[in-house]
């Protein structure tokens, strides 16, 4: 089936199951993933599935369905798949950023004020503890 708002506005989650993903027939790699949320609330978030270089298999979130339409998850997937082929791998670029995102002056500011505590008097820490963070 092709993917589209009518199609998962009538997706639901089989009997007995608590997450399920239902792929586009036009766009391999594209497609639907149902989750039972809190409340027995089924979440349907926007997925893309691909394998590089024969390792196992690799999952990408583009968003929320209720958020995201399904032609611009569509058109994100296209992006994705098409980064994949020419030898990207999406997944692995996401946890580099957040690799790089950890080693920020802001990470570095909560080691640096840990480590100074001991050696400075109180009202110098609070000064440099407001200026700082």
């Amino acid at each position: 089936m092709k993917l589209d708002q009518k199609a998962v506005a009538a997706l639901d989650l089989p009997v007995g199951k608590s997450d399920a993903i239902y792929f586009d027939d036009a766009l391999p790699g594209f497609g639907c993933r149902l989750r039972r949320g809190g409340g027995g609330r089924v979440l349907k978030t926007w997925v893309v599935q691909y394998r590089r270089g024969g390792r196992r298999t690799r999952r990408v979130l583009l968003g929320s369905a209720e958020i995201l339409g399904a032609e611009k998850a569509r058109a994100a997937a296209k992006v994705l798949l098409a980064k994949v082929a020419l030898g990207q791998d999406p997944q692995a670029d996401k946890a580099e950023r957040r690799r790089q995102d950890s080693q920020t002056l802001g990470a570095l500011v909560v080691e640096f004020l840990a480590f100074k505590r001991p050696t400075i008097r109180p009202p110098t820490y609070v000064n440099l503890e407001l200026y700082l963070r």
